[in-house]
């Protein structure tokens, strides 16, 4: 009884792991490209022989899929950041007065 208790932990365990593993290469967009190194290797090993040029160039395309989403997504990120930047920049009350002889006074605004 213990044995089966023990086979059916290691069971889920395993089937959590592949879970995770399977959403973070999601979340990276590696997924497609694992998926089909893993299928092709194993319902057609003699064609990625045969066309070994072909394998690597789709295998390639999906690796640079995920590439150009994580620049896209990071270059979405940086507009969103120079458009926030802006705005607070373009809203900001100024914290000091700059008189005629260069000195710096702050300015108290009675709002609050």
């Amino acid at each position: 009884m213990l044995e089966i208790i023990k086979l059916l932990a290691l069971f889920c365990a395993s089937l959590f792991a592949l879970g995770l593993a399977g959403v973070f290469l999601a979340k990276i967009h590696l997924l497609p490209a694992i998926l089909y190194v893993m299928i092709v290797k194993t319902v057609a090993p003699a064609w990625v022989e045969a066309e070994h040029g072909k394998h690597l160039l789709i295998l390639a395309a999906l690796i640079l899929y995920a590439i150009l989403r994580w620049a896209l997504w990071i270059y979405r990120r940086r507009q969103e950041e120079r458009a926030a930047r802006g705005y607070l920049l373009a809203t900001a009350r100024p914290m000091y007065e700059i008189t005629e002889d260069g000195q710096y006074i702050p300015i108290h605004y009675n709002d609050e």
